[in-house]
């Protein structure tokens, strides 16, 4: 298992390594610098309807078991007046043999010079573990010219009831959170550090999303990736493709700071379930 561990811990770094310089490279001919766009302070908390979706795939590793990874994920963002908005998630997903889904919903206050504050809510389980969970947190986002600072924290119930894993089952109940820093190389390019803790589990996180020059369907569209590793000998590495919807044609900081609010959603829910089947076994 050490051995297993070590060479998927290298993979996913590596991974992430990888994919950041090949992005960098790509947007190399991309001015890098100077302030990230005209912040208007009267812009609105979400510039229209709008959404997006993304489709990714991976693999993940702990001391339980290993597995690959594979979901889709869905937001939709509305304005409610001028400084409020709503964003609402939807996810499934297929982890080991496990079939995954998860609601979740945003609302927030936005002013996209300055940053965001809002309140966040998720329900979820797994369909042949007796696995369900439900979150409620806090959360914030502040911009500096090319850099965002994200934050979630609040308040986790996991009860895993012994359908699967061998366990016998049982509640847990604590707080988690959830924070990164991102620096836009250029408008179109994201690179990000991050920290997650979750069911008294630390990890650490680094992720990387470029927005193309030319979207599939009419539509932003944007490859990304995000590596992990920490507790409990956690490591996970995935990789995937997201269109941007009903925004028009937009740098990527800016649909970030105008349009939907960006998620942990499509990367915690999976490299937490192996965490959490770890604490009852």
């Amino acid at each position: 298992m050490a051995t297993r561990y070590s060479l998927l811990t290298s993979t996913a770094i590596a991974t992430i390594v990888m994919l950041s310089t090949s992005s960098v490279s790509l947007a190399a001919d991309i001015p890098v610098g100077g302030p990230a766009y005209a912040m208007d302070d009267d812009l609105p908390a979400v510039s229209g309807l709008n959404g997006k979706i993304a489709v990714y795939g991976g693999w993940q590793d702990d001391q339980v078991d290993d597995g690959g990874i594979f979901g889709v994920l869905g937001s939709v963002s509305v304005p409610l007046g001028h400084r409020f908005g709503f964003q609402a998630d939807a996810q499934l997903a297929a982890v080991e043999d496990d079939i995954f889904g998860r609601l979740g919903g945003h609302l927030f206050w936005r002013d996209p010079s300055k940053g965001l504050l809002g309140i966040y809510g998720s329900v979820e389980g797994y369909d042949d573990t007796n696995f369900d969970a439900w979150r409620i947190a806090a959360e914030a986002e502040g911009y500096f010219d090319r850099v965002t600072l994200r934050m979630m924290a609040g308040f986790e119930d996991v009860n895993f009831g012994g359908g699967g894993g061998g366990g016998g089952g049982g509640v847990d109940s604590e707080l988690f959170a959830l924070a990164d820093i991102a620096y836009y190389l250029n408008d179109d390019l994201k690179a990000s550090l991050g920290y997650r803790h979750m069911n008294d589990t630390h990890m650490a996180a680094a992720g990387v999303e470029y927005q193309l020059q030319n979207g599939f369907f009419g539509s932003g569209t944007s490859i990304f990736a995000e590596g992990r590793v920490g507790e409990n000998d956690y490591a996970a590495a995935w990789a995937g493709v997201r269109l941007y919807l009903g925004a028009g044609q937009k740098t990527l900081i800016r649909r970030h700071r105008e349009d939907d609010p960006a998620s942990f959603d499509e990367t915690n829910r999976l490299a937490e379930r192996l965490c959490f089947k770890c604490a009852f076994d």
